[in-house]
């Protein structure tokens, strides 16, 4: 998971999703939201498909998910994101997560 605060910048990152995008959590840790979805981009079997299914605009809140097909997989991941409150500021938790049994 994801965790983006107001600005948009990484704050916090799983290492279960840095493992399955082959990066470091200190490869996404505060960068712009678009600079990591980019970074992951590559990790998906049609990454022109990925962008447009997880773009968001750049200011207030959203929500959204979709069904996507990584390389290397066999399954398919659920991908969604929601807005949430902490400390009165509006932060977005994204989620990915491999459906079916491995």
């Amino acid at each position: 998971a994801l965790l983006l605060a107001p600005d948009r910048i990484v704050c916090r990152v799983s290492d279960s999703l840095a493992t399955l995008m082959n990066l470091q959590p200190s490869d996404v840790m505060g960068k712009p939201r678009g600079e990591v979805l980019e970074l992951f981009a590559g990790r998906f079997r049609d990454p022109d498909d990925y962008r447009s299914r997880v773009a968001a605009l750049p200011r207030g809140p959203f929500a959204a998910r979709a069904v996507l097909r990584p390389l290397d997989q066999d399954r398919d991941l659920l991908w969604y994101a929601k807005p949430i409150e902490l400390d009165g500021e509006v932060f977005h938790l994204e989620v990915f997560k491999l459906l079916g049994a491995a």
